[in-house]
């Protein structure tokens, strides 16, 4: 018997009220349990949420109501991940490493959870389930580590070993229609277009990709983080032709894209060590945030309609959103160039960037910082920098994080650049 149980709504925060509109920025609704909810998956009017320590419930509509729905499943693991074909039909792959050999386990409901069956239960120490891409209720693909792929064509019944998938192993997934998947770790991607009989393609990345999200073959987004920052990225018509974006400003763990360029990460504010979106609605040239400080990491985000979004949190938390929230600017396109004369590197950053200057007719330059509401943070003169190719170090660590302005003035002319203090 599931359990159904009522979600107490704890308290609305922050109410903005404009002229024209009125703007709910979100809620806090608390489960019953403070498990961290990793992952949110939707199927027509049903969500399904799973969480660490076989957390898992479902819901509708508005989400007021949560089912318990029993995993059914010997391992009490935080690895874990659910995958959704439709409103009835899930998965689950458990994997226990702390032990050897890798226990991995793939269960499966037809009935929207009612019950389980295990379509692969082994005990191996030379492989173990890294990913699941479910095509339809008979392909499947089993991504596993050492380079293994295993497909099976009756609905797990049986299992046959595919070809290799180029990668040791597979963290980031994703089933874009029914015969084409995308994979990826270790700054490598690879894809299918067979329902995982061959993969191609060997396109390295500037990291780890995370979270892969797309709105057609044409369209793919990721997030990705490693050594050389983080980063949105995304392919158009050309799997090969990559576009990256830095995102420096969060520690992503979650992508949605609601349109081509209309695009949503979530994850961890690193300096403020809080829940952080951020949207961008130009393909990532800029960003405009909004902060959840109640909670610490946001996983995982679906949208109910148009407007309200489902934020899976942690400890047991569940964020209700408005996209038309009040944000911040936070963000700037390094990328676009504003001067041939002026740039600032790095940008943005937590305390000191260099200006660079072309002064090709040794002229007198004045410097001046605003924010953003026009206020003179600081100015100052220099008479040093009268060479063609100059720079200046300038220390911004007493500076309130935010975007502001430069004006840089070189004799006669002048220069507006923004920078960002981290």
């Amino acid at each position: 018997m599931k359990k159904k149980f009522k979600i107490p709504k704890l308290h609305l925060i922050s109410i903005f009220i404009g002229i024209n509109n009125c703007y709910s920025q979100y809620t806090i609704i608390q489960t019953v349990s403070e498990t961290n909810l990793t992952q949110l998956k939707k199927s027509e009017n049903t969500i399904i949420i799973n969480g660490i320590n076989n957390f898992l419930v479902k819901c509708s509509g508005d989400c007021d109501q949560l089912i318990q729905i029993p995993p059914n499943s010997p391992i009490n693991t935080d690895s874990r991940n659910l995958n959704v074909l439709d409103s009835s039909t899930y998965f689950l792959t458990y994997l226990n490493t702390g032990i050897q050999p890798y226990n991995a386990i793939i269960t499966k409901t037809n009935d929207g959870g009612l019950t389980w069956n295990n379509i692969l239960d082994t005990l191996s120490n030379d492989f173990y389930v890294c990913g699941l891409i479910p095509f339809d209720t008979n392909h499947i693909t089993l991504l596993s580590s050492q380079n293994r792929t295993f497909n099976t064509e009756n609905n797990g019944l049986s299992w046959s070993q595919g070809p290799s998938h180029g990668m040791p192993i597979s963290t980031a997934s994703l089933r874009i229609n029914d015969s084409t998947a995308i994979a990826g770790v270790n700054q490598l991607l690879r894809i299918t277009y067979d329902q995982g009989n061959s993969w191609i393609g060997s396109l390295y990345l500037q990291a780890d990709p995370l979270q892969f999200s797309a709105k057609s073959i044409d369209s793919i987004y990721f997030v990705s983080a490693g050594l050389s920052g983080t980063y949105l990225s995304y392919f158009f018509d050309d799997f090969t032709s990559r576009i990256d974006k830095p995102i420096n400003i969060i520690e992503p763990t979650g992508l949605y894209v609601v349109s081509k360029e209309e695009i949503y990460i979530i994850g961890t504010y690193f300096q403020g060590n809080h829940g952080r979106i951020l949207k961008t609605t130009d393909l990532g040239n800029t960003f405009s945030f909004y902060d959840i400080p109640e909670t610490q990491c946001l996983y995982d985000m679906i949208f109910l309609n148009d407007t309200i979004s489902l934020i899976g949190a942690d400890n047991g938390k569940l964020i209700k959103w408005n996209k038309n929230s009040s944000f911040n600017q936070l963000s700037v396109n390094e990328n676009q160039i504003t001067s041939s004369r002026i740039s600032i590197s790095p940008n943005p950053t937590f305390s000191k960037h260099t200006l660079h200057f072309e002064n090709e007719k040794n002229e007198l330059i004045t410097i001046r910082i605003f924010d953003l509401n026009g206020k003179i943070i600081n100015q100052f003169n220099s008479n040093f920098l009268s060479q063609e190719n100059a720079f200046l170090e300038v220390d911004i660590s007493i500076l309130e994080p935010g975007v502001y302005n430069y004006q840089i003035q070189v004799g006669e002319n002048i220069e507006f650049k923004k920078f960002i203090k981290l």
